[in-house]
């Protein structure tokens, strides 16, 4: 059943983003229990400027600076977006803006819609020169790397971190063995208007990637943003979208279920009509965008219980070892080796001191929250996921 909090703050973003206008009666139930579900989904700075153009009060000192550092954020964003297209363009490096870069443009205003990082996708070929040139021309700082997926890089004019990617996600995270997708993205990829190396993804691709990185966002992290079902609310209404494309790659992915059950509980939330689950909406009105920690780890055990998901642990799949140790892709015969030197790596206090609470967390979590977890894995279609 959902609360009256809940409800206010779906009836707040149907206002800001679709439109809608307020509830005759709309009123603020309890301004502190409001603004702290806004928060965990970073939303507070849609809050303030719903209850300012309704001329409802809000006492709230902090909503109001996230509402200007939301504007400020996207400024500097859009700005960094510019430096990289200058410098791509100049050196003829194609690269596809991601995640929020692209939504941004859907809102009704642009700082509607926040991201923590620029996401942009490299040619495999290009990676580590355009990293270079960043790190070079624009006098990026180099942060945290990794050596398969992706590398960050911060601004030093004004702190925007650039997450710079070679790869979306692992195969590992989707049911589709050996995924062709990034050789089909950049294969049906479209320079941008005006332009000839900012590319954008084309509309069943991207459909495709932001549901996949909705699944791994549960799968991984135990939670999903109430911002990632907006964007899907929006791009499910997009005139020119290409429903049967986006089916089939879903489909050979293993999450048309998924998709249709997150579709279906955005359109009821902000279009109106009854959500598919009340179970699933319960899961993601109550949780953390970026997941609730004991969720994480129910997330990842089977139902086949603790020893299973322990024996997998110990030997994860080939795929995902080789994502973390990207020599496997080519001397496969290693792969023992490499088990080794990651069991060696558990003696480092920080895996330790993970595994001594995923260990804590399985033996304590009751039985009713483990098949609640399994409830919502069996409703959303998804299978589990290993980590490194």
């Amino acid at each position: 059943m959902r609360t009256v909090t809940q409800q206010e703050i779906l009836d707040i973003i149907r206002f800001e983003i679709f439109g809608t206008p307020m509830p005759e009666d709309f009123c603020v139930s309890d301004e502190d229990s409001l603004l702290k579900l806004a928060r965990k989904h970073d939303l507070s700075h849609l809050v303030f400027d719903a209850l300012v153009k309704n001329g409802i009060q809000c006492s709230s000192e902090s909503a109001m600076k996230q509402y200007y550092a939301s504007i400020w954020r996207v400024e500097q964003m859009t700005h960094e977006l510019q430096s990289l297209t200058d410098l791509f363009e100049a050196e003829g490096i194609d690269f596809i803006p991601l995640k929020g870069a692209v939504m941004r443009p859907m809102y009704p205003e642009p700082w509607m819609r926040t991201s923590s990082d620029l996401d942009i996708l490299l040619r495999d070929k290009d990676y580590d020169r355009a990293c270079d040139l960043m790190i070079g021309k624009l006098e990026y700082a180099k942060g945290h790397a990794d050596a398969v997926h992706v590398m960050s890089l911060h601004a030093a004019e004004n702190g925007v971190n650039v997450e710079a990617h070679r790869a979306l996600f692992a195969e590992y995270h989707t049911d589709r063995s050996n995924t062709d997708l990034l050789p089909l993205i950049w294969e049906h990829a479209l320079p941008c208007t005006g332009h000839e190396h900012l590319m954008q993804m084309s509309d069943p691709c991207f459909y495709f990637y932001h549901i996949a990185h909705m699944a791994k966002h549960l799968k991984v992290y135990g939670g999903c943003p109430i911002r990632s079902l907006i964007d899907l609310r929006i791009l499910d209404e997009l005139p020119e979208r290409n429903d049967g494309q986006r089916s089939e790659l879903l489909q050979s992915a293993g999450l048309l279920t998924f998709a249709r059950m997150m579709s279906n509980t955005a359109k009821a939330w902000f279009g109106g009509g009854e959500v598919p689950s009340e179970e699933l909406e319960q899961f993601i009105l109550t949780g953390h965008m970026y997941g609730d920690l004991k969720d994480q780890v129910l997330m990842s055990v089977d139902s086949d219980g603790l020893a299973k998901y322990l024996l997998k642990r110990m030997f994860l799949p080939y795929d995902v070892m080789a994502d973390t140790y990207p020599v496997l892709r080519k001397h496969k015969w290693l792969t023992p080796f490499f088990h080794i030197i990651r069991w060696t790596n558990l003696f480092r206090k920080k895996r330790r001191d993970k595994l001594r609470y995923r260990a804590k967390t399985l033996i304590h979590a009751s039985q009713e929250e483990a098949n609640h977890i399994n409830h919502i894995k069996e409703i959303l279609g998804i299978n589990n996921t290993e980590e490194s």
